[in-house]
């Protein structure tokens, strides 16, 4: 079983070939026994409302090249006579603003928007919280008040929202500085300012549950812990488009043991080699252990 935590979007290019990568990757999992589970972050959030400020130019042409591959498929299956012709989709690629741009940004709406094809497809499919065994899973931080909401709530009102099945805006709880996928109580790098009072009463609310594991805010020093292990914090920057960091992962043995995985990234020729870290020593903070030397994968454990 594997989760990520949201933000497929906003990334870099080539965003909805990664949603399609990602569906694969779980039907994959799901056909061998296993599950991956994905999580909707704030800027999978802030692209149904249709914000796009964080989205890079060819990310918007992506989506029009989607569109317009939807609609040649929409129409031909009209002229065939075939079942699942979608009129909008017909209909989408004949009426063209002349500006790339604005064609891109249009396309990225419709696709995005409550109610839209990837937006019903992909994100409304997605948790933005989620509780296996003791763990508990999301983007940005369960402060006590989204606790005391309900995650079972704030799934459904979400996917309702992302769905176009609610006539509301966009629920209160996904807004703002201390929305379940934009507070950062937790995620703050330094340790010493995280709100474990908060955390441990959020934790306290949620029956079972004795940690929690959060995106949101990348760890410069790499995956590690607050709040005496209570709180996981995941992101590395691993994406190219935001940070370009080596890759990591989180594992949780039986519910019971946390390690961390982290695998060097491969040096291409003409790239600079990154230093070495001298033995003993460490480039992720004084509380961590030395990085690996080799290229695979090693576990560094954390009791939790």
């Amino acid at each position: 079983m594997a989760w990520q935590v949201g933000d497929q979007l906003d990334r870099g290019d080539n965003e909805v070939q990664i949603l399609y990568f990602l569906e694969r990757l779980q039907k994959e999992a799901a056909a061998a026994g296993g599950a991956l589970h994905i999580l909707n972050g704030n800027h999978e959030t802030m692209n149904v409302g249709g914000r796009f400020r964080y989205a890079t130019a060819p990310g918007r042409i992506d989506f029009l090249r989607w569109q317009l591959v939807q609609s040649i498929g929409a129409s031909l299956k009209a002229k065939c006579g075939c079942s699942g012709a979608d009129k909008d989709m017909q209909a989408s690629a004949l009426h063209l603003p002349p500006n790339l741009m604005q064609a891109a940004n249009i396309a990225r709406l419709a696709a995005l928007q409550p109610g839209g094809h990837i937006a019903q497809r992909f994100i409304a499919r997605h948790h933005t919280v989620l509780q296996i065994g003791s763990t508990v899973f999301v983007h940005g931080g369960i402060l006590p008040s989204h606790a005391d909401y309900g995650l079972e709530r704030i799934n459904r009102e979400s996917q309702q929202w992302i769905s176009g099945q609610s006539p509301q805006q966009e629920p209160a709880f996904l807004g703002g500085r201390s929305a379940v996928v934009w507070a950062r109580e937790y995620s703050t790098e330094d340790a010493r300012r995280c709100d474990c009072n908060a955390l441990q009463e959020a934790l306290n609310k949620i029956p079972g549950s004795k940690r929690m594991v959060v995106g949101h805010t990348i760890q410069e020093q790499g995956i590690n812990s607050a709040c005496a292990e209570r709180v996981f914090r995941i992101d590395v920057g691993m994406s190219k488009g935001c940070g370009n960091g080596e890759p990591e992962v989180l594992e949780i043995v039986n519910d019971s043991t946390v390690r961390r995985l982290h695998e060097p990234r491969a040096v291409n020729q003409g790239e600079p080699k990154a230093p070495d870290t001298p033995q003993g020593e460490s480039t992720k903070g004084p509380d961590l252990p030395p990085w690996p030397q080799d290229k695979q994968p090693q576990p560094v454990a954390v009791q939790a």
